[in-house]
């Protein structure tokens, strides 16, 4: 009968070593040990292990354990452990050069020689090559070799554990350099000894348990371990302990710590030396200081509230239609060029710097390589599709008529909206409901649970700090992870950055009670949501992590309530602010439906009234939504730009970040004049705008939720407006009007990028006073 336990062969598993305690740890699987002599592994044999010969060092040694590997398997093998090895711990200018070349035999050209035999083998299982040692560049380069054959590469940093490769007794020569500095003995009797070592048993017992979870979950990151990080290379070359590091360092003329300092600069020197004078991007139009350093870039965004956005308008109307934003980015102002970076059918990676500030690294908008992203984005498409949203329309009008009635509640009860926070908690509601088949209800909250809108924000508003000290986020989601809701609720409810971080948590509660009822629903269901579309689709199991749909879930949901509730409260604000335009809206929408807003059912309607539509992308420009560049990268190939006012060409390096902000887009006069001017004729006169429409971005990478913003926007506006108007604009059939209550045009008007459009700090949202007729203060809805 075949063996079908997953096969691994381990090297060097004399008794006494870390090899024979993983073979032991790995034992419910078919082990394969290795011993010069196979007969000291009678203890392995009994627990079902299989001993076999191998002298490593001798490459004979090594074709024929493949050969017998290969009989007994039949020709696959799951895990190679390159485990054997040889220490020789003596200071590095006194070393015996042929123990070193046996050093070298055994510990490298060994390492090597047992990964070309197996690899045929390993390629056949899809396998995974463990090295336990510090062959960092080896390893690197066999990681990458192997990837496109699905084998695993990982090395394994077991820090100083007491062993047999440390069983040679050594001792300093007579006439030691090392003598004078200080017991220099203490360091070799350290690593014979085991000074301050980490347990065997501890070590194989993590390395068992995360080799396994690393294999089957597709997490192939280097292992991590808690015994001290003291770490062996091939031949150590300074003393082990601070105080002999520090007793050497004192022994020099000059100041320790001013050989680090002088190291510091001379460092980051050579660093701007070469970002300004040698790099590929050398040669491209922009300040010096933004070209050396991220700094810049820091004090405009973070310290300066968002304002490297105007920094570099400057920098455009000083230099040119192309400028170097920083020591790695180019930023593009040309209209026309839009296409090219962001384009529909060539390759387009984005850039690792730009996406660490959402402090996620699996979900679909942070992938970024290209293939990669088209296979995510292609396994959700079918839930974003127009036939998807059209079935949504129920769940969508729901909403709708419940935000229609509490603003009609507020004119009752003779209190103020904020429609900001209205808009922001129906399209929550709906994105909970149709992502994890739950809605929580904002809507019937009194205040619309302000708290939430706030905690979205911002964790957008602390991306650019994010970009920079990504760390935080880390610390950050770590300690609120730990932290019980109630203390956070109770002694941090004013701290933004943590009520972001506990919302995190409430939406990771939230997916794994979702997924606890999911039985995957049928997709032409309307209870069909984004699980079900991820685990139903062929993406491999590693895609359909846990992991990956909290991230998942959770960045959806914010970027489908912050970005859309700002673009809906841009248009209320300017409708309600422009009478003669609010009235074109009434007269098209009571064209359209003679039967009154109780009739407005039809999304494909509303989506072809002209003057409408009009409005909306008015209000999407004005808006701005979401405001941070968004770089894209040529992986492969170079990419020319022509000035069009001078005609230079310009020859972009593949792999550069190349971006365009669609807020100075949205601002430019030769594309938009009179830009900063409501005027939703502007779409009509000039059918051509619609190509720069840019709010929902462009490309491969284009917003995936824009049919789901379009169809809150028809709805929710049409069925706002059809039964509220304005001063200066009422319509019979209206039930009251909307009146602006401490709120103007510096309520919506962009002051800054933070990640969304941000406003003035004093603003207190888009608020109205309801005054209702008769009609509205008899009717329920």
């Amino acid at each position: 009968m075949v063996d079908q336990r997953k096969s691994v062969l381990i090297t060097g598993c004399s008794p006494g070593g870390i090899g024979h305690s993983l073979a032991r740890e790995f034992h419910r699987l078919r082990v394969f040990a290795t011993a010069r002599k196979a007969e000291t592994l009678k203890d392995l044999e009994a627990l079902g292990i299989e001993p076999v010969s191998l002298e490593v060092h001798k490459p004979e040694s090594i074709r024929e354990l493949r050969a017998e590997i290969e009989r007994r398997t039949g020709g696959k093998l799951d895990y190679l452990v390159n485990n054997a090895g040889r220490n020789y711990t003596v200071p590095a200018l006194e070393v015996d050069f042929d123990e070193v070349r046996d050093v070298f035999d055994t510990n490298v050209i060994a390492v090597m020689r047992m990964c070309v035999e197996f690899s045929p083998l390993l390629i056949k299982a899809k396998g995974t090559i463990v090295q336990i040692g510090s062959l960092a560049a080896l390893i690197s380069t066999l990681r990458l070799e192997l990837s496109p054959f699905d084998v695993n590469v990982i090395t394994v940093y077991t820090g100083r554990v007491k062993s047999r490769l440390a069983r040679v007794e050594r001792t300093l020569p007579d006439g030691s350099l090392y003598m004078p500095i200080s017991d220099a003995r203490t360091n070799l009797e350290a690593s014979r000894e085991g000074l301050d070592l980490g347990r065997k048993i501890e070590l194989v017992r993590v390395v068992y348990e995360q080799l396994l979870v690393a294999t089957e979950t597709g997490d192939t990151s280097t292992p991590k371990f808690k015994s001290s990080q003291h770490f062996y290379s091939l031949i150590r070359h300074l003393p082990a302990t601070k105080m002999q590091l520090f007793s050497m360092l004192e022994s020099l003329p000059v100041s320790p710590w001013a050989i680090a300092g002088i190291a510091f600069v001379l460092y980051w020197t050579g660093v701007y030396i070469y970002r300004l004078y040698f790099h590929p991007l050398a040669k491209f139009p922009g300040p010096k200081l933004a070209a050396a350093s991220l700094w810049y870039e820091f004090y405009y965004d973070c310290l300066c509230r968002g304002q490297y956005l105007f920094k570099i308008k400057e920098m455009h109307e000083k230099y040119g239609p192309v400028v170097r934003i920083n020591p790695h980015e180019l930023h593009f102002s040309d209209p026309e060029f839009f296409n090219t970076i962001y384009s529909q059918t060539e390759r387009r990676d984005a850039w690792h710097w730009r996406k660490k500030g959402f402090g996620i690294d699996v979900s679909t908008l942070t992938t970024l390589e290209h293939d990669l992203h088209r296979k995510r984005r292609s396994a959700l498409n079918p839930l974003f599709s127009k036939q998807r949203i059209v079935k949504l329309q129920p769940v969508i009008q729901n909403s709708v008529d419940a935000l229609v009635e509490r603003v009609r509640q507020a004119g009752i009860k003779d209190e103020v909206i904020n429609l900001k926070l209205g808009f922001a908690a129906l399209t929550a509601d709906v994105a909970m409901d149709y992502f994890f088949g739950k809605s929580q209800n904002k809507l019937s909250v009194p205040d619309f649970d302000p708290q939430f809108h706030d905690a979205i924000q911002s964790g957008f508003n602390n991306m650019l700090w994010m970009n920079h000290f990504p760390w935080v986020m880390d610390t950050m989601t770590t300690v609120a992870h730990y932290t019980p809701s109630w203390v956070i609720k109770t002694y941090f409810s004013g701290a933004r950055m943590t009520t972001f971080i506990a919302a995190q948590r409430d939406i990771t509660i939230q997916v794994r009670e979702s997924l606890g009822k999911i039985a995957p629903a049928k997709e032409e269901s309307a209870s069909h949501t984004m699980f079900d579309q991820i685990l139903a689709s062929k993406l491999p199991p590693e895609e359909k992590s846990f992991r990956r749909l909290v991230q998942e879930g959770g960045l959806m949901v914010g970027a489908a309530t912050v970005s859309t509730a700002w673009s809906l409260s841009v248009v209320a604000y300017c409708l309600v602010a422009h009478p003669r335009v609010l009235k074109k809206v009434k007269e098209e929408l009571a064209q359209a439906f003679p039967g009154g807003p109780d009739t407005m059912h039809s999304l494909s309607t509303l989506e072809h009234l002209p003057y409408f539509t009009a409005v909306i992308n008015e209000g999407l420009r004005i808006g701005i939504g979401a405001s941070h560049r968004s770089p894209r990268i040529s992986p492969h190939a170079g990419i020319s730009f022509t000035d069009r006012k001078t005609g230079k060409k310009w020859y972009v390096p593949a792999g550069t970040p190349m971006c365009m902000s669609h807020p100075l887009l949205f601002r430019d006069a030769s594309i938009f004049p009179d830009p900063y001017t409501f005027r939703p004729e502007r779409w009509i006169e000039n059918p051509g705008l619609e190509k720069y429409q840019f709010a929902f971005s462009k490309g491969t990478r284009a917003c995936i939720g824009i049919n789901l913003a379009w169809a809150e926007l028809y709805l929710m506006i049409a069925h706002l407006f059809a039964r509220f108007g304005s001063e200066g604009c009422e319509a019979e059939g209206d039930i009251g009007k909307l009146v602006l209550f401490e709120t103007d045009n510096s309520d919506v008007e962009c002051v800054g990028d933070g990640g969304v459009a941000l406003v003035r700090p004093s603003s207190k949202g888009i608020r109205f006073r309801v005054v209702l007729n008769e009609k509205g203060k008899e009717e329920a809805y």
